[in-house]
């Protein structure tokens, strides 16, 4: 933490022991940001080792080379109780020519530490001039910096689904920010970003009422209190809680019993703004693993690909493969990949669902084609599962229980989506769907259409074909199937009518 005082600025670290201060510095940042990377043998002490990570969050262009420390960046890193500080380079972002406009100077617009790395998400600090707002406005980026050797990688296919900081949390496996600038937490699974596989939010949680005499923030924050709690100082002074999914990642559905959060004002807290804590409960307890079977009736050959768990496989017509999936996996994918070749190594290249030109896959594959997702034993011990076509369709799909669970309901896409396709969603020979194809916020549900997303032309489309499966992000009420944990499953590509 930096706490200002008089003309210089005290550089901690907070814990529940107290404040530590580590130096006194002269202010150098004018909106500095910062991030405390633990080290591995860390623990329960207030001695922890770990390095401290300070960072302008509104960026100055640099003409230095690349590789030159830079003021604007800065760690402090500790060793046996004694902290060291130096200056480290800065994304490449900040000493590319683009960005010499000061109406573009580009700024952090989300962080977090994931594994070892910092990633953090940037963009151009575009607000009032639109010519150069559509010149960078899209040119976000995610860098991450090896904290081992201070060098930066860039990566143009994942962006941080937050805005600020995202806080991991062990206990749910999951990193926890504000996915608006106005209060709304999320959550996601920023594992992917290692994979360069976009991470999608697995849901979100708004609308909340202040104490009465408090005023609001115009910037939502968030701290990790431990154990799955958050304090929040929120710019939004609405009143609910509820559950909202986003894309086609899963989440319960809402609304929620009471049990799953418990919101507690504290009138203790000294920073004025809204401050709400949010108690999310941990996931289920361990179970048996689900047994999916993954059948191909098609009349080609499929590569079968499953992520996280199972990578992928060659499944001849009538040939079936069986994957155990433990419980408490989540955002899981299941789908087919058509027009593959392979050496014998495992590298090549597939027509449509291609995930990175491997076999066994380890991310999520290319629009489009046809998935089925699903995450085991969460909420109330239930799985929740569903067929999407939002990142399009390139083979029939059913998702069914499998076995005497009970639980006989689930989604089914038999037909062929592609034979009415529209002309502009063709692609590869087969159906992809308007969000990957148009890239618009109207038909992503994201940005300007977040809070307001509903059907299209195009998204109509794939319902009326299929009505069980996704259609557009937002479309959970009759897409959404949920069974008992521990119930096995079969997948099968091109089932009967």
């Amino acid at each position: 933490m930096i706490f200002p005082a008089t003309e210089r600025r005290v550089v901690g670290i907070v814990d529940r022991w107290g404040f530590y201060p580590i130096c006194w510095r002269r202010p150098q940042k004018s909106y500095p940001i910062s991030i405390f990377v633990p080290s591995a043998a860390a623990d329960d002490l207030p001695s922890n080792n770990g390095s401290l990570y300070i960072m302008e969050s509104i960026l100055r262009p640099e003409k230095e080379d690349i590789a030159q420390p830079s003021k604007q960046f800065e760690v402090f890193k500790s060793s046996q109780g004694m902290w060291q500080g130096q200056l480290i380079p800065p994304p490449p972002f900040v000493r590319d020519p683009a960005y010499r406009s000061p109406f573009t100077y580009p700024r952090i617009r989300s962080y977090a530490v994931v594994g070892s790395n910092i990633c953090i998400s940037a963009e151009c600090n575009v607000t009032h001039n639109p010519e150069m707002k559509s010149m960078c406005g899209e040119h976000i980026k995610t860098y991450r910096l090896d904290p081992a050797y201070n060098t930066w990688e860039v990566d143009t296919r994942v962006v941080l689904p937050f805005y600020g900081k995202a806080e991991y949390v062990p206990e749910l496996k999951l990193w926890f920010g504000m996915s608006s600038e106005v209060g709304t937490l999320a959550a996601a699974d920023l594992s992917a970003v290692d994979m360069n596989s976009q991470p999608q939010l697995v849901g979100e949680w708004n609308e909340f009422d202040p104490p009465e005499g408090w005023t609001h923030s115009d910037v939502s924050q968030l701290a990790n209190l431990g154990s799955g709690r958050f304090c929040i100082l929120s710019g939004n002074g609405k009143v609910k809680l509820r559950m909202k999914k986003h894309k086609s990642s899963l989440a319960p559905p809402s609304p929620y019993p009471k049990e799953f959060a418990n919101i507690m004002a504290s009138s203790t807290m000294t920073i004025v703004g809204l401050f709400l804590a949010l108690m999310i409960l941990t996931a289920a307890g361990p179970g048996e693993a689900a047994v999916f079977t993954v059948v191909n009736q098609c009349p080609y050959t499929v590569w079968a690909a499953s992520v996280p768990v199972g990578g992928g496989r060659q499944l001849n017509r009538g040939e079936s493969w069986r994957i155990s999936v433990p419980a408490g996996t989540a955002a899981a994918r299941i789908w087919a990949r058509t027009g593959c070749q392979f050496d014998g190594s495992g590298r090549g290249s597939c027509r449509t669902g291609d995930c990175g030109g491997v076999l066994q896959c380890t991310g999520y594959g290319r629009a489009p084609n046809t998935l089925a997702e699903f995450a085991l034993n969460q909420f109330n011990n239930l799985d929740f599962f569903d067929i999407s076509l939002i990142d399009g369709f390139n083979v029939p799909m059913s998702f069914l229980p499998d076995g005497g669970s009970g639980c006989s309901r689930g989604p089914r896409c038999a037909v062929d989506v592609t034979a009415r396709c529209p002309a502009e969603l063709r692609q590869d020979g087969v159906c992809n769907n308007a969000c990957p194809v148009f890239k618009q916020d109207v038909y992503c549900c994201v940005g300007s259409a977040a809070n307001n997303c509903g059907p299209t032309n195009y998204s109509r489309y794939f319902k009326g074909q299929c009505p069980d499966a996704y259609s557009y992000p937002k479309d959970d009420a009759t897409s959404t199937f949920t069974c008992p944990a521990g119930t096995n499953y079969k997948v099968i590509f091109c089932p009967s009518s």
